[in-house]
């Protein structure tokens, strides 16, 4: 599920198998939360994934391509 910092806090306190990759507590209203299984292995790949992909551009430039009007 990918999501907002409110949808993550209702989320996980509803289903505490449920964790927020890159943490729910840096969210700003526009960020979005990735929720998973809680297994932190998995969790780590995917921070670590998910920041160097934010730092060499690639998840802005799929953002960009899909939300093209």
């Amino acid at each position: 599920m990918i999501t907002d910092q409110i949808e993550v806090r209702l989320q996980i306190s509803r289903h505490p198998q449920l964790c927020a990759a890159l943490g729910s507590e840096t969210l700003t209203t526009l960020e979005k939360a990735f929720l998973m299984p809680q297994d932190i292995v998995w969790k780590a790949y995917v921070d670590t994934w998910l920041s160097q992909h934010l730092d060499d551009g690639l998840v802005d430039a799929v953002f960009d391509k899909h939300t093209r009007n």
